[in-house]
């Protein structure tokens, strides 16, 4: 057994809506650009790679499970 702490970025989204006033001389409605991220950042003082990725079936940690994956999106929504 082991005790754990641990802080973790599970998810982040951060967006921005252009001004519309920019966006009446090229005749759209809307511009929004976005940033969405998740696991980002795992503190820990745990000795395998993730503490959330224990079999909770069995509470072991047996070096099989593959620690969870990061995820990074960027995009864009324009409205015409």
């Amino acid at each position: 057994m082991e005790k754990v702490n641990y802080l973790k970025l599970k998810t982040l989204t951060i967006g921005y809506t252009l001004p519309k006033n920019l966006l009446k001389k090229i005749y759209i409605k809307d511009v929004r650009v976005f940033f969405s991220g998740e696991n980002l950042l795992n503190i820990t003082n745990y000795s395998g790679l993730d503490p959330e990725t224990v079999d909770i079936n069995t509470g072991l940690d047996d070096g099989k499970n593959y620690p969870l994956a990061r995820k990074l999106t960027l995009g864009i929504t324009i409205k015409l």
